[in-house]
C-alpha cells in the first residue's frame, strides 16, 4: 500500500513539473514576441524619421542650389545690360529739306558737262515664223498606239477613220479608246455620231442613255440626245 501511494506522489511530481515548465515556456515565447514587436516599431519608426531628415536636407540643398544659380543669372544679367541708344528722329515736317553744310571746297567752279549727242534708236521689227501644220497620217499614229496604247491616241485615231468616212474602223478605234477608259464621254459621243452616219438614230440614243444610266448627268450626252431627238 505504501509503495502505491510514493508511485502516485511521483507520478503527481512531474505532472506537476510538466504543467510548470509549460506555462513558462508559454511565457518566455509571449515576452519574446512582445519584444521583438515593440522593437520593429521602433526601427520603423526611426528609419521614416532618418527619410524625412534625409529628404528635408536634399530639399534644403536644392533650393540654395536654385537660389545660387538664379543669383549668378542676375549677376550676368546686370554685368551684360546695354544702355539704351535715344535714336533722335528730326520733325519732317517742319523741316523738309535740310540746308546743305558750306564746305571750302563749294566755291570751287565745278567742271561743265558736255551733252552728248543721243542716237534715237528704232524698234527692231522681228519677223514672226509661220508655223505650218502637218498633218499626221493614220499609220505613224497606230505605229504609236501599238508602242504606248492610250485613250487619246485611240481616239485621234477614230476621229481621222471619221473623217474619211470609213465608219467601220472609225468604229473600232471608238471601242478601243472606250475600253481603256470608259468613264470618258467623247467616245461614246464619237460612237453615236457613228451610228447617227449609219442611220441608226435608234442605237444612238440608247447607247448616250446608257452612258447617263451608268455616269449620272451629263450637259453634252443630254444636248446629243435633244438635238437627235428633234
Amino acid at each position: 500500500m505504501h509503495r502505491y501511494e510514493e508511485l502516485e506522489r511521483l507520478y503527481y511530481k512531474k505532472l506537476f513539473l510538466k504543467i510548470f515548465l509549460g506555462i513558462f515556456l508559454f511565457i518566455v515565447i509571449v515576452v519574446s514576441l512582445f519584444f521583438l514587436l515593440t522593437f520593429s516599431k521602433e526601427n520603423k519608426k526611426e528609419t521614416v524619421k532618418k527619410q524625412k531628415v534625409v529628404k528635408s536636407k536634399e530639399s534644403k540643398k536644392e533650393k540654395n542650389d536654385t537660389k545660387k544659380i538664379e543669383k549668378k543669372v542676375f549677376v550676368k544679367k546686370t554685368q551684360n545690360k546695354i544702355e539704351p541708344l535715344n535714336f533722335i528722329v528730326p520733325d519732317i515736317e517742319e523741316k523738309k529739306e535740310s540746308k546743305p553744310v558750306k564746305t571750302e571746297n563749294q566755291n570751287e567752279k565745278k567742271p561743265l558737262k558736255v551733252k552728248k549727242e543721243v542716237k534715237k534708236r528704232y524698234p527692231i521689227i522681228k519677223e514672226v515664223p509661220v508655223i505650218q501644220e502637218k498633218e499626221v497620217k493614220i499609220d505613224d499614229l497606230i505605229k504609236s498606239y501599238k508602242l504606248n496604247p492610250n485613250y487619246d491616241l485611240a481616239l485621234m485615231i477614230a476621229k481621222k477613220f471619221y473623217k474619211k468616212n470609213n465608219l467601220k474602223s472609225a468604229q473600232i478605234w471608238v471601242i478601243k479608246a472606250n475600253n481603256l477608259d470608259p468613264s470618258r464621254v467623247e467616245s461614246w459621243l464619237l460612237f453615236a455620231d457613228i451610228l447617227l452616219k449609219e442611220h441608226k438614230k435608234q442605237k444612238a440614243l440608247e447607247v448616250l442613255k446608257i452612258y447617263l444610266d451608268q455616269y449620272g448627268d451629263n450637259e453634252a450626252v443630254s444636248a446629243k440626245i435633244r438635238s437627235i431627238n428633234e
